[in-house]
Formats: structure tokens, C-alpha cells, sequence
């Protein structure tokens, strides 16, 4: 698909508004990007006609080689449902992808081989320099290509992503180093590694909506990757557990932010910024966060960004002592927490509004008494557009009088479904 106009338009382009009732053999791709706003086999509706639209698509572009067959003898179009992991829009795919595709961490072969001069005495060697250097840049662009297959395709490997990290920090401070050897730990830790590379998405794709700098967007990736690395000082057994933490574990697991900055610290090749900010991770703007119980406005707006992608994705992930949390309740809990000053108003604002409160796929029951699957977010939270499970008929419940009862997922996964029966402990679980 391609947003270009009129005078831009190739001949066989189909504007969106004649697009109603049509059927396309291709798939409608975002422009500039590979993300998929909208798959084959599926009628264009116009309640998807206008969802298009409020997403600034003027023209349906076909591919090379379909541009020859005419639009009759095409097969059913596609639906617009994200394949973007928590459903992100395919501007918010594509803006990511650029970054991530820039690297994380530092790229640039002179900066690289000047830090490897602090590193121990084979480094010295100008070979061993260049080729480290060298080396550097391929893990940073395949760090990229693992980060981006997660979001695009929702393909989370936790472990192979972590072990890239780990091994371009050993490159420049050698694995003798005590944080390199927590990274080693940290990416064998499936659950943990897989969170991470989770939260690291979810905190870049709400800086991003935010409108952070692009610096800034990187450095909560950094902090949402490796944020957590002083979990791997706990005793063993408090990260295997799979009953709720103790009292005890839980004064333990408040130490693990000091951990954190301890280790990141010493880190070479690792912005010194990150390491600080690492210690509020935990943090609550109404002072009841740890380790240092500071206000909203002693912290970090990167700090603030990844608690708050941390915390909705521990609530709506299962433990082993505990269901999921409904993404709908969770949405209102955290609002709930920012109207008593916990996380920032504007923050769980824009969580809401880049996520929605139902994510694709989950099958609701409306106030019709008619049941639809989410197909993607709209402009009014909590009020997505929906396919009707009987019909195949599509609705954007932000602009008809038709809400939602209940989520029909929730209820078959046996998820929490009221925001009031979310254990305030929770906040002091691990996240994974």
C-alpha cells in the first residue's frame, strides 16, 4: 500500500473511499515498511474503509506484478488486524524498525576500536582492534534483526537476543569481567530474557509515542534490555520459585535495582546514563517504590516510561501463583494507580492509546449480545473495531452505540477480569 497523491498515483492505483467491496490477490503493506496492515482473503468493508483512512492511507498501490490484472478478478482483500506484537500500528513498525536498525549501542568502528584501548593487553593489538571493532557492528545489526523479527512477527527469542548483547560486551570488556558474566546468566534465563526483549519493545514503542528524541528511544531499549541484569545476583532458588515471593524474597528482590546499576556500571561500551537510571526502575511516583522510595518528579522520564511497560506486562502475564490480568482490567488499574500519583498520567494515557485495552484477536461479547473478535485499535480507547463472529460484518465500536460487556477470552483463560482483584503485592513479583 502506498500513501501517495493523486498526481503521485500510478494508473492501477484504487483509491481507498472506491475501495469498498473490492477484493485484492495481495497483501496491503504500510508504506515504507514490510509490516502488513492488511492481509489477503478478506472483503473491504467500510467501516474498514474508514479506519484506513484515519490511519492518512489516501491509495491502494498493487504490487509490480499484480498491476496488470484487473481489480474484478482479484481475490478477497484483507483485514486490518495487526501482526505487530500488543498490536502496534504499522507507523509505530516502521519508525522502530529505523531506529533499531541504527543499533542500540554504539556502532561506529573508530569510537569502538578507541574503547577497546581500555581493554585488556590482546586488545592492544591493532589487529585484534579492527577485527573487534568490525565485529561489533554485525552483532549490533543482527541485534536489530532479532529485536525487529519480535515486534513484526511477534517471534520472541529472548535467549538468542540476549546472547548478542552478551557477547558485545565481552568483546570490549573480555569475560573476565563480572557483569559480562551476569550477561552470560541473564541469557539463559528463557522467562527472563523473553520479558526483556518484550519490555524493550513495549518502553520503545510508548517513547516513541511520546515523542522522545531518537537518542532517547535507544536508551530505554538499553534500559528495558538489560535494566534487570541485577535480578542474576539473587539466590537461585527466589528466581526458579513458583509460588509468590515471602516477605523475605521480597526485601531481597528490592535490592536487585542497586544490583543493576553496580554492574551496569562497570560495563565499557555502555552509556554511564543507563547504569543510573537502572536504580528507578522500581520506583513510585508516590514514594512507595524501592530502593530509595523517591516522588514522580525525582525521576527519570526513561525511568518512568519502562516501569510502566514493566509493570502491564507483569499484571497481564501468567504465574505459575496467579492468572493473567485482563489487558482491559490492567489498562484500569493503571490508570487508577496514575490518578493516586503512582505512574505518570500521561504516560499510562499514551500506553492506552498505542495499545488499546483489548488486544487483537481476543473475542469479546458486545451490548448487542453479539459476539466479535478485535481486530485493531481505534482512536477511542477501549472501543476497538471489531469483527462480528456471525456475520463477518466489521464495526468501529468508536462510532456506533455498541460497547463492550465482557472479554469472552478473558473468561475462558480464567484471567483476572476486575481491577479491584489485582493484589496490591503484585507490584513487589517478579516481572516474568
Amino acid at each position: 500500500m502506498s500513501n501517495t497523491s493523486p498526481a503521485q498515483a500510478p494508473d492501477t492505483a484504487i483509491a481507498v473511499e472506491d475501495a469498498e467491496g473490492l477484493c485484492l490477490s495481495y497483501p496491503v503493506m504500510a508504506p515504507d515498511s514490510q509490516a502488513v496492515l492488511v492481509k489477503a482473503n478478506s472483503e473491504i468493508t467500510a467501516a474498514l474503509v474508514k479506519h484506513l483512512q484515519k490511519f492518512g492511507i489516501q491509495y491502494i498501490t498493487p504490487p509490480e506484478s499484480e498491476r496488470k490484472a484487473s481489480a474484478s478478478e482479484a481475490a478477497p482483500v484483507a483485514r486490518l488486524r495487526s501482526e505487530a506484537l500488543f498490536g502496534l500500528p504499522a507507523s509505530v513498525v516502521a519508525e522502530l524498525s529505523g531506529i533499531l536498525d541504527e543499533g542500540l549501542f554504539e556502532r561506529d568502528v573508530t569510537k569502538l576500536r578507541d574503547m577497546m584501548l581500555t581493554v585488556g593487553r590482546k586488545m592492544l593489538d591493532p589487529e585484534y582492534r579492527e577485527y573487534y571493532a568490525a565485529s561489533l557492528g554485525d552483532i549490533m545489526q543482527n541485534l536489530g534483526v532479532k529485536l525487529t523479527e519480535a515486534m513484526t512477527n511477534q517471534k520472541i527469542q529472548g535467549r538468542s537476543t540476549m546472547h548478542l548483547v552478551r557477547s558485545y560486551f565481552e568483546a570490549l570488556n573480555g569475560d573476565w569481567s563480572t557483569s559480562v558474566k551476569m550477561l552470560e546468566l541473564y541469557s539463559k534465563h528463557s522467562r527472563l530474557a523473553d520479558h526483556s526483549v518484550k519490555l524493550t519493545i513495549l518502553s520503545m514503542a510508548l517513547a516513541n509515542h511520546l515523542q522522545f528524541s531518537r537518542r532517547e528511544v535507544k536508551e530505554v531499549g538499553a534500559l528495558g534490555l538489560m535494566g534487570k541484569l541485577g535480578l542474576m545476583k539473587l539466590a537461585p532458588e527466589i528466581l526458579a520459585s513458583t509460588a509468590a515471593p515471602t516477605r523475605f524474597e521480597q526485601i531481597e528482590i528490592m535490592k536487585a535495582p542497586q544490583y543493576s546499576t553496580m554492574l551496569l556500571e562497570q560495563l565499557i561500551g555502555l552509556p554511564k546514563k543507563i547504569a543510573a537510571v537502572a536504580n528507578q526502575l522500581s520506583e513510585r511516583g508516590d514514594g512507595t517504590g524501592y530502593p530509595r522510595g523517591l516522588a514522580l518528579r525525582n525521576t527519570s522520564p526513561l525511568a518512568r516510561v519502562v516501569s510502566l511497560a514493566d509493570c502491564y506486562l507483569s499484571l497481564v502475564a501468567a504465574k505459575p501463583f496467579r492468572p493473567a490480568v485482563q489487558p482491559n482490567a490492567a489498562c484500569v488499574f493503571l490508570l487508577q494507580k496514575a490518578a493516586a500519583g503512582v505512574f505518570e498520567r500521561r504516560s499510562v494515557a499514551a500506553l492506552i492509546e498505542l495499545i488499546g485495552c483489548y488486544p487483537p484477536g481476543y473475542l469479546v461479547e458486545l451490548s448487542s449480545r453479539q459476539q466479535a473478535v478485535v481486530i485493531a485499535p481505534s482512536t477511542r480507547p477501549g472501543r476497538p473495531l471489531v469483527e462480528l463472529t456471525d456475520t463477518g460484518e466489521q464495526l468501529d465500536l468508536s462510532e456506533v452505540d455498541v460497547t463492550i460487556l465482557r472479554s469472552v477470552t478473558a473468561a475462558d483463560n480464567n484471567e483476572i477480569s476486575d481491577w479491584r482483584d489485582i493484589p496490591e503485592s503484585l507490584l513487589l513479583e517478579l516481572p516474568f
